[in-house]
Parts: C-alpha cells; structure tokens; sequence
C-alpha cells in the first residue's frame, strides 16, 4: 500500500508547457518576443486536486495544468472527497476559523522565529515541503525545496529581514478556500493577502496536509502542516502601477501658459538616458515595457524592425498561434471579444504595433543591437551599440548611423528566433532555390515545384501543409529525429482546461497565479498523467502517423509536451493538419540524415537502415529552427559573459542533452537575476511574458527606486 508521503507527491495536477516555436513554446507554452521565440505557443501544465461546483455555482474546485491551470468541473473526483454541496457551507465556515488560526501562528512565529524553528513548526515533516518565492523575499524566483533548503532560505541574506514584519490575511481571490480528502490524506488549501515589511503587497497560497500530531502542535496548527507554500509580490508600497484608481489625470485643469500638447508631452518621455534597455520588440519586450511605464521607470525598446511585433510580419503568411486566444492576452489591454480563438501571425504582430501606440511605449524601430559590453569607466553601466537605419524602406541597413545608448540594465527579449540555425558541413551544391524557415514567404511561389522540408515539429508542418494546400507538386519532410504530435483536441482538453476559456471563472491574471502555485517538482508526474491522457485521446492519430514513417517521441522521462517545452523549448507539433496529409501520405516523410546535396536534389541516409536514397528537388526549406538565445548573448556581449551567464532555459532535469543537471527548480536565468549584474533575460509566449513581466519589472523598479534588494540564491552557471 502507498504511503501518504509517496501519494503527496502525486497529487499536484497535471500541467503542460506547450511551445510552437514558431514560439519557444508552448510552454510551448514557450515563446515569442520581437525576434524572440517565433514559436508561438507554449504552456505549462500545472494541475491540482479537482474541485467542482456548488450548486449555487460558486466556485470551490480546481485542476491545474501547466503554466495553465483548469478547473475540472465533471462529476470525476479521482479518489477526492470534496465539501461541494449547500449542506457543507458550514464545514467551509469552519475551514476558515482553521485556517485563520493557523495563518495568526504562522505570521507571528513567520516574523519572529528562526527559519529551522519556523520549518519544525509549520512544514510537513514525513514528506518534502516546497517554498516558492516569487520575488517577495529572495528578490528572486526560486523554489526552496526540503526542510534544510527551505529553513536555510528564511535565515538567508535579507530574506530573514523581510520577513520581519509581514502580515498573512486570508482572502477569497484568486479562489475560495477549500478543503477536500484524496486518498485518505485531508487537504486545505487558501489564498492570502501578503503585506511585505515596507516593500509591497501581493498574493500566498498555502497548500496544507493534515498530519497526526501530539496535543500541543495540533492547537498550534490545527493539525495541519504546509506541503506547497507560493509567495509573490504584485505591488510597490512607494511605486504601484498607474492603472485603475492610481491612473495618471492626463490632462490639467485650468490656464497654463505654454502647456505643452499631448504628443509633446509623450515624445518627452522618450528618454535617451534610460534605467533599463531592452532588447526586441515583440511581445516580450512590449509586456515588460508596459510594465515598467506604469511604474515611471526610464525605458527604451530596441526594435530591429520597422514596427513593433516585426518579427511576426515576417514570418511565413500561414503562421498562427497554436492556442486560444483566453490564454494569450496582453498585460493591461486584453484583445477584443471579437478575437479568433486561434489567432492568425499577422493579426499578432498589428496588435502589438497597435500596443505599443495606445500604451505610448518608448519604443525605437529599425534598431539594431551590435554589442553590449560593460562600461571602461563605470563598472555597474553597460554600453549598448545600436546601429539605426536611416532608411527604414530599406531591408539592409546600407545607410545607417551608428550610437551608444548607456544603462545599468540590459534585458534581452528577443527570443530564441533571432539568428536561423542551419545544418553544417553538407557536402555537395544545390543549384535550386535553398531557404531557412525565416525567410519562407507562403507556398504560392512554390506552386508546381519539388519540395523538401528538413524538420518535423511546428514550423516544419505547418511549411509542409502550406506548400501542399498552395499547390507544390511534391512535398517530402526530413524528419532527423523523433518528435512529438498532440491534437488541439488533447491540448485544448488536457492542458489549458477551464482556468483559460471562453466562460473561465477568475481573471486571465488570477489564473496565471493559480498556475504558478505549483512547484515544477510536483508537476512532473502530473505532465506524465497528462501525457498518458493525451495519448489515449490521440491513439489513432499517433498509430496512423507511426505506420506512415513519422517517428514518435514521448518526452523526458515520459513526460510528454510539457517537458520537452520547458527543458527543450520545442521538439513537437500541435497538429493543424499536416498530420492528416502524412498519413494520407499525400505528403512523404523521410527518417534520415542529409548525406550531401546534389544540383538537381538531395542524398538522404535513412536512420534505421544506413541506406542512402537521391530525392529531386527544386527547392530545400530548412525548418530548423534558430540559434538558442545563450549563442544570442554570447554574439553580442561576447563569451567571457556567456560563460559567467551560463545557459537559459531549462529545468535540469538531466534527461536530454540540451536540458544537462543540476536540478534547478526554475527556468534557468529566466525573468530573475543572473550572475551577471545587469544583465535579465525575459521571454515566452504571450502568456508567459504577461506573467512575468511583472515580477521582472518589480524587481527593475526596485533597483532604481534604491531600495536594497539582496538576493537570494543566484544560480551558478550551467
């Protein structure tokens, strides 16, 4: 029989990372930013004990997935025992008396006991407790994982200071306090407003395991012990963000001599000497931009492109994103009710020009990164040289101006789509046309001719399907190594559920919450849950696609498109329809190497038998992705800082090369600070950047504002 420390582990929902690179991901949920991850899906799959509704339709149940979470709102409680009738009101009131009296022991010994002592008192002790610390006192991102990690943490560098004087008050938002049984175990979880010292405000969340303790402890805790604590900070004291009642007036009253008109005014604010640079103007580098204008931090944006959101006008004119429009809003200015659920690339990238004008961000077109190096004279400033086109008709910059922009931050948002990736050393000359996925322009020209794609995940199905529905005549995909296929229908149904939907019952931004409440550890048997579910729902799909030659992948460690989205940023495709064409095999797909070019075509090894094969071909699209943003940084700040930096992205799970150990608990060097000072990355899809956008701006602002922000627990270099 299990034991109830074996069955914690288990419980925490489901959730997956769903990355089209197009995006980086979902998760896949991965990411997109100005020339920043071109993959434009990506989600996380968290997941959580289901919970249903009362029958007077309150919310008190949920199931996370991913970096989404879902409420699961059937009649299957998977062995859960849940207060979800009229008749249990009153066992709700008295889960609040509980959890009250456990939040006013925990505040008072919180503030004033050491870490071990708090960690005796209040942390499960037969099973592995999680504190994950969204910048309210580490000044970091960091999951603390275990008793040792966790009482270390609370006696660390500034952490023990900040919680000095902090307040817990239970509150019914994002969701209501529930208590339920699985498996034997009694579960309470709840909310909390969080008031830090004098710094600012922002969310808990308490995940608690009812434990068989003497007498004295069960007064002190009621019996129940934190497995999963999240503590993040949403808000400034001396800085909130200028929205709703903390708007700015615009306009005032009265007769002022030489007032200045509203463009004057907002070209003002186009400051040369900014606080913090950032580097792409997609979506990333608009979310993190509007973020840091409503909190009157300096700020530029540096756009290679003509316009804000380039980077999708760039792309290929089938491109469209790979998950629903609940899931992918903007921080501040949602889209229209009128939206498509899946949304075309180019309605993307005219949003976010929209975006950045209505927000009156500070951003500069047709600005060209060439190197970031820190300053000769100030050791705490980088230089950042930026080449500008005067012309901005002009697709090269062949009458440019070159200028030096100085700040004490860097934040690099640009994506993993800044650079193509080509496959060297290939033998041989083609005398036909040769393109990477970039510069893929749609399937008409192509209309009549021989194609081969090399690569089989989002950019290289959705170029195959493309070429076939305008008409190639003949269309192969090299697949080089196994990859994943999901259907809408499994990502729609098991990853982003109920938290992001039509009728979803809180906020985008409160659900976004809800999915980080989970620590990684704790989902990545969820993601194999998930996994499982999806391959049950898409069994005669991936049958199909097997018997027809495409080879298939199951992810780390079984643990599906989530995992390969948040250590691999890619590696699968979320079918649109490609997958149809292959097994129908009005498309042909290849499992081999490219053994050498010839001038009318290609010479292919297979994988499994080493025979080689001669395929003709008039045109060879390379859908193999792009440079990761490490070589992005190493290209512009140089090695020496690459190195200190270490990798981005990636959990450590050690399961696959580009994903090497330690364990990390987060996304390496993501949205936090780095061991190099100065020096952020920020990235992902629409969601992603939405989210933690806020936490890196808060953490930027801070440091402008002078307030002492000692970190806690910078990760070594990977």
């Amino acid at each position: 029989m299990e034991s109830s420390s074996a069955r914690r582990a288990l419980y925490f929902p489901s959730g997956p990372i769903l990355r089209v690179v197009l995006f980086w991901n979902v998760l896949s949920l991965f990411v997109v930013s100005s020339n920043a991850l071109l993959s434009p899906t990506f989600s996380f799959a968290t997941g959580s004990p289901n919970r249903h509704r009362c029958e007077d339709q309150s919310l008190t149940t949920t199931q996370l997935r991913g970096t989404s979470a879902s409420y699961d709102t059937t009649n299957n409680n998977n062995g859960r025992n849940e207060r979800a009738t009229p008749e249990g009101h009153q066992d709700v009131m008295d889960d609040r008396k509980i959890a009250e009296t456990f939040l006013e022991n925990f505040e008072r010994s919180w503030n004033t006991l050491s870490g071990n002592q708090v960690v005796q008192q209040f942390f499960v002790q037969d099973t592995t407790p999680f504190w994950r610390d969204m910048v309210s006192f580490t000044w970091n991102i960091a999951t603390q994982e275990g008793t040792v990690e966790i009482s270390q943490a609370l006696d660390g560098q500034g952490v023990l200071n900040h919680r000095s004087n902090c307040h817990f008050e239970l509150s019914d938002k994002p969701l209501p306090i529930r208590q339920f049984t699985q498996d034997g175990d009694e579960i309470l979880e709840f909310w909390t407003d969080l008031h830090v010292d004098s710094v600012g405000t922002g969310k808990g969340h308490f995940r608690l395991v009812k434990e068989v303790e003497g007498e004295e402890k069960q007064e002190l805790t009621k019996g129940f012990k934190i497995h999963t604590l999240l503590t993040t900070l949403l808000q400034l004291s001396e800085r909130p963000f200028q929205v709703g009642s903390n708007r700015i007036r615009g306009h005032e009253a009265g007769a002022i001599r030489n007032r200045k008109y509203w463009p004057e005014r907002r070209q003002e604010k186009n400051i040369n000497e900014p606080h913090v640079v950032i580097v792409g103007g997609g979506q990333a580098g608009l979310a993190l931009g509007a973020r840091l204008h409503l909190l009157s931090i300096p700020y530029v944006i540096l756009e290679s492109g003509s316009k804000p959101g380039t980077a999708w006008r760039k792309r290929y004119p089938s491109l469209h994103l790979h998950d629903p429009v609940w899931y992918n809003h903007m921080p501040y200015l949602p889209f229209p009710e009128t939206w498509p659920v899946l949304c075309p690339g180019i309605k993307i990238a005219e949003f976010l020009e929209f975006y950045a004008k209505a927000l009156d961000l500070n951003v500069q077109t047709n600005s060209r990164v060439l190197k970031i190096r820190k300053s000769e004279g100030s050791g705490d400033v980088w230089e950042v040289l930026v080449q500008e086109r005067l012309d901005p008709a002009e697709e090269k910059m062949t009458t440019a101006k070159t200028r030096t922009i100085s700040a004490k931050h860097v934040v690099f948002a640009s994506g993993n789509s800044s650079k193509p990736k080509l496959p060297k050393n290939i033998p041989g000359k083609f005398l036909g046309l040769q393109l990477h996925s970039s510069q893929y322009r749609g399937g008409r020209p192509h209309a009549g001719k021989r194609v081969i794609v090399v690569g089989s995940n989002n950019s290289g199905c959705d170029i195959v399907q493309d070429l076939w529905e305008q008409g190639a005549d003949h269309v192969t995909m090299i697949q080089r190594s196994p990859s994943m296929v999901v259907s809408t229908n499994s990502v729609l149904t098991h990853g982003l559920g109920a938290l992001y939907r039509e009728d979803a019952p809180i906020p985008h931004e409160d659900a976004d919450l809800v999915a980080t409440s989970v620590p990684f550890k704790l989902l990545i048997p969820r993601w194999k849950a998930v996994n499982q579910k999806m391959k049950e729902t898409d069994q005669d799909l991936l049958k199909n696609l097997a018997e027809a030659g495409y080879q298939l992948d199951d992810g780390p460690d079984g643990a599906g498109i989530f995992a390969k989205s948040a250590t691999e940023g890619g590696g699968f495709y979320i079918d649109m329809g490609c997958a149809d064409l292959i097994i129908r095999k009005e498309v042909h797909v290849r499992y081999a190497t490219l053994a050498r070019l010839e001038p009318d075509g290609v010479v292919i090894q297979d994988k499994a038998t080493d025979e080689e094969e001669y395929l003709p071909a008039d045109v060879i699209i390379y859908a193999t992705g792009f440079e990761t943003l490490d070589q992005w940084m190493a290209t512009l700040c140089g090695e020496e800082i690459s190195k200190k930096v270490g990798r981005t992205w990636g959990l450590g799970l050690g399961k696959r090369p580009r994903d090497p150990g330690p364990w990390e608990g987060e996304l390496r060097n993501m949205w936090k600070p780095t061991a190099v000072d100065g020096l952020w990355f920020h990235g992902g899809n629409l969601a992603q950047s939405r989210h933690y956008s806020r936490f890196l701006a808060l953490q930027l602002a801070a440091r402008y504002m002078d307030i002492p922000t000692p970190v806690y627990g910078v990760p070594k270099p990977t």
